[in-house]
């Protein structure tokens, strides 16, 4: 059989033989060519082995050197890794404590608007009260030109305004508990996107640690 191969083959940075060539009149073959041929190898043995173990040094060096590339490589990622990993966590537990501080306020406000409106019910009750108590006046006070009716009419009058004014109050809460609802909807798609953000560091870390662990057991 054969085997081919390309020159590539045979481009080393090292030699793998020697080449010796000995002027001598010395017949090929003869014994004295052969005695003199196991002289000069006797001679060049010791030479050969220190070669080898220079050789060997050599291997050994370039083995550690790329062995300390590939260290330093990975504890450039490992680090690298890392600072993402901590710029991650970091926006997460920003978006964290918005999202609580947004909450705490809309829990507030919504208290505000529950006591706004029980306030504005009081005061309702009170105006039906004191105009009922009016009505009941004015009864009893029929004439214009008695001294009672103008104030009666008067207080009427306030009753009224009083009542336009809870009708007013009541708008501005419903526009208030409008936006604190667009605001819970809000902090609802605030939280699907925490969780969101939360599963993808999660994932990262995870592929991370994983492709770390491998780098290190491969280095080992």
């Amino acid at each position: 059989g054969f085997l081919y191969v390309t020159e590539d083959f045979f481009d080393c940075e090292y030699f793998t033989q020697i080449l010796l060539r000995k002027d001598t009149d010395e017949k090929c073959y003869s014994k004295e060519y052969k005695d003199s041929i196991e002289e000069i190898e006797e001679r060049l043995e010791p030479l050969v082995s220190d070669r080898v173990d220079l050789r060997f040094e050599n291997i050994k060096n370039d083995a550690r050197e790329e062995m300390k590339k590939a260290e330093d490589e990975l504890s450039e990622e490992e680090a690298k890794a890392q600072r993402q990993l901590k710029v991650a966590w970091t926006k997460l537990e920003n978006a964290r404590k918005e999202l609580d501080d947004a909450k705490e306020q809309i829990q507030e406000g919504q208290q505000k608007i529950d006591s706004a409106k029980k306030t504005l019910n009081n005061k309702e009750v009170e105006l039906k009260e004191k105009e009922s108590e009016l009505q009941q006046a004015l009864q009893s006070c029929p004439y214009e030109f008695m001294p009672q009716y103008q104030q009666i009419q008067a207080g009427l009058e306030q009753v009224e305004a009083g009542k336009a004014q809870i009708v007013q109050s009541r708008r501005t809460l419903a526009g208030k508990e409008k936006e604190l609802e667009e605001s819970k909807k809000e902090i609802e798609e605030g939280e699907e996107e925490y969780e969101k953000g939360t599963q993808e560091y999660e994932d990262s870390k995870a592929e991370f640690e994983e492709k770390i662990q491998d780098a290190k057991e491969k280095l080992a």
